[in-house]
Formats: C-alpha cells, sequence, structure tokens
C-alpha cells in the first residue's frame, strides 16, 4: 500500500403487539410472497455520527453530510496494538500500528435502525459491488490471547510477526539507499538499527552488502514496496476483544477502505486542506485537536519513521472519490431521520438529482412509528 498522501489543494403509548409486528416487519426467507431460493436484499452502510448518536438533533450529522458532500470520506487515525507472549514468561513483546480506514457494515435495509443505534442515523448505502471496485476489504477480527496456556494466542502473534514483516522489508529499503550513497572506494560502513532500546551499530562491509542486497530483492517487489503494501494490509486486521468475548465485532460484518492504493499512479486518498482542517476542528476541536499519537505510544508504522506528535486532524486522510467520480457518485441512497430528509435533501441539491434521500423509517420497516419509539425498537430488536 502506498505512499502518505499529499495535501489537497483545493410519546403516545403504542399496543406492544403493535410495537413487536413493526420490528418483525421485514419477512423472513421463505414467507409469502417470497421465493425460498431469494435472499433479502443486502448493501453496506458507512452510518454516523458514532460520536453523537445519542444526541435528539441531527445538527452534527448535517454537519458531517456537509463535510463529505464538499471534501470526502474522512479516514481518522487510530491506534491499534498487538502483543504475543513469551514461552519463557518474561512480559509480552508488544508492538502498536497506526490504523486508517472507512469502514462499512454489510446489512439488509430492515437491520439499519438497530444499527443506527451504536454508528448513528444517518448512513450511505453502497451496492456491493461498487464497494469492491472502491478496494473493500473484509476485516479479519484478531481474538486476544487471555493468560491461559492455549492457543489463543495464535491470531496475534499472526499479525505481529507481519509487523516484523513490514520492518525487515523497510530495513532492506533503507540499506539499499544507504550503500547506494556510500562514496567510491569506501570498504566498510557503520549502519545503526534503531530498537526500544536504542541504537544498535552493525559494521558491514560495502560490497558484500551491496551484492547481499541484490540477491534478496531479486525477482521479487522491491523492497520499499513491500513495506508499504504490508502497512497498508494491516489496516485489515483489528482486535476481537478478550477471547471469551461473544464476537462483538466479528458479528458487524465489516468491510473496510484501508491505506492510500494508487490505481494506475492516480493515489486514492489525499491530506485534508487548511479550510477541511478549520471545519473539523470547528466541529469538535477536543477530538480534532489532541495530540497524535498518544503520549508513550510508541509506532511501528514505516511511513512514521521521525515523526513528532501532532494533531490528530493533522494525521487524517480523506477519500475523493475514484475515476473522476466522487464520493456521492458511487453512493446508492442517502437514509436519515424521517424528520431530517428535507435538510439533507438541501445539503445535496447541488449534487446529482438522482442521488435518492429517503427515510430511516420507511427502510427499515418503520414507516408507521414515530421517533420517540425507536429507543424501544432498537433494544427488542
Amino acid at each position: 500500500m502506498p505512499k502518505t498522501p499529499q495535501r489537497d489543494r483545493r410519546m403516545r403509548p403504542f399496543p406492544m403487539n403493535n410495537l413487536l409486528y413493526a420490528v418483525h416487519a421485514a419477512p423472513p426467507i421463505g414467507a409469502p410472497g417470497q421465493e425460498m431460493s431469494k435472499a433479502p436484499e443486502r448493501y453496506f452502510y458507512h452510518s454516523f455520527p458514532r460520536r453523537w448518536r445519542e444526541e435528539k438533533s441531527d445538527d452534527h450529522a448535517i454537519e458531517i453530510l456537509e463535510l463529505i458532500r464538499d471534501f470526502g470520506l474522512l479516514m481518522t487515525p487510530e491506534v491499534a496494538t498487538w502483543q504475543y507472549t513469551h514461552v519463557n514468561g518474561t512480559p509480552p513483546r508488544a508492538q502498536s500500528m497506526t490504523q486508517r480506514r472507512i469502514s462499512f457494515t454489510e446489512l439488509a435495509p430492515y437491520q439499519l435502525v438497530r444499527h443506527a443505534r451504536d454508528f448513528g442515523r444517518f448512513a450511505l448505502e453502497f451496492n456491493i459491488s461498487v464497494l469492491k471496485s472502491l478496494g473493500a476489504v473484509p476485516v479479519f477480527y484478531i481474538p486476544h490471547a487471555d493468560a491461559e496456556i492455549h492457543a489463543s494466542g495464535l491470531g496475534e502473534t499472526i499479525v505481529m510477526h507481519l509487523i516484523d514483516s513490514m520492518r525487515t522489508s523497510d530495513r532492506m529499503s533503507q540499506l539499499n539507499a544507504i550503500l547506494k550513497a556510500v562514496p567510491q572506494g569506501r570498504e566498510r560502513q557503520l549502519v545503526s538499527i534503531p530498537t526500544e532500546h536504542g541504537l544498535v551499530p552493525f559494521e558491514l562491509h560495502v560490497n558484500e552488502a551491496r551484492e547481499t542486497v541484490r540477491m534478496l530483492n531479486h525477482a521479487l517487489a522491491p523492497a520499499d514496496q513491500q513495506a508499504n503494501f504490508l502497512e497498508g494490509a494491516l489496516n485489515f486486521f483489528y482486535p476481537d476483544g478478550d477471547v471469551s468475548a461473544e464476537l462483538k465485532y466479528y458479528r458487524q460484518r465489516e468491510w473496510r477502505m484501508g491505506g492510500n492504493p494508487a490505481v494506475r499512479g492516480d493515489e486514492m486518498m489525499v491530506r485534508p486542506s487548511n479550510a477541511m482542517i478549520d471545519r473539523l476542528l470547528a466541529l469538535d476541536e477536543d477530538f480534532f485537536g489532541r495530540n497524535y499519537p498518544p503520549q508513550n505510544v510508541e509506532l511501528s508504522n514505516v511511513s512514521d519513521h521521525g515523526k513528532a506528535s501532532r494533531r490528530l486532524v493533522d494525521e487524517c486522510w480523506v477519500f475523493r472519490g475514484l475515476a473522476r467520480k466522487g464520493v456521492f457518485q458511487h453512493v446508492r441512497r442517502v437514509i436519515v431521520p424521517r424528520h431530517s430528509v428535507n435538510r439533507a435533501r438541501q445539503v445535496l441539491s447541488a449534487l446529482d438529482n438522482s442521488l435518492r434521500v429517503v427515510a430511516l423509517e420507511s427502510v427499515s420497516g418503520l414507516r408507521a412509528l414515530p421517533r420517540r419509539v425507536w429507543k424501544v425498537l432498537t433494544d427488542a430488536n
């Protein structure tokens, strides 16, 4: 996965039987009027605003919709930490990685109201084929190891070795660059490797090291490209909590766009513009203005060599679209609460008129229910 992107220039009471009927309004497979062999329609959904999902007002959600319209979908950095336990009982070895990704959940439309309880009442709906064409990949959910001696730590050990492979490829790339810069006639070169315990020096014979690097790289992808691809691939691994947990994240059927792929040399992600940064800070300065990475977190990302802590907003990336199409040209429908349909349509009025804005209650089979019974429904569903 490619290099870091460049900055962009530019309540009446309801009878309980009615509530239960509404919850199960979508017919199961094989119900009257539906062929046994036909599965219900399913799509991918990107829901927001998770941070303000319990607010009664939709003002924050409308602001985010405007940001997506004007700039694109935001990839916010998050730290994922992995570790494995040593056989001899010494403290576990841990490594932390920044992940930048956009998440989507595969659902049938009638399931969306339940999903909105956790992730927000606004959603962008994508056809499955469209999201695949944008490079989305299913997430690999990795259980954390527990204290017992068994194989629960296998998943994290796999991820740890992937990180080590990324760092090995990166070292090879850096060594190649160092050897190319060695002055003609010099026989030996001192090279230092940074570790958690400080710099470790190695003295290399220049010609032998060059021949070794040439042999290791022969007929393979260049080492820097391998390192970048592995860093990008690690965006698709996510901890699923304690090994005894009930697979909470796994059951979300999450797919992601992650890293910064390039299609025929055209990078899909950009840095946020100054205008976007200003609006993100106005939206939520406590979140976007905080330091990243957090204090005392040492990142293993090969693209973060020598970086000092910065504002989180400065470490975000943005997906603007692909193949000369903006984000909303890939979207099937925009789904919002019934009382916000007109506001959302106004926000998107300057875009393609074929883009549909529909009420969450209608796609979820809850057209007849007022907003004040949603919580009862989502708790029961």
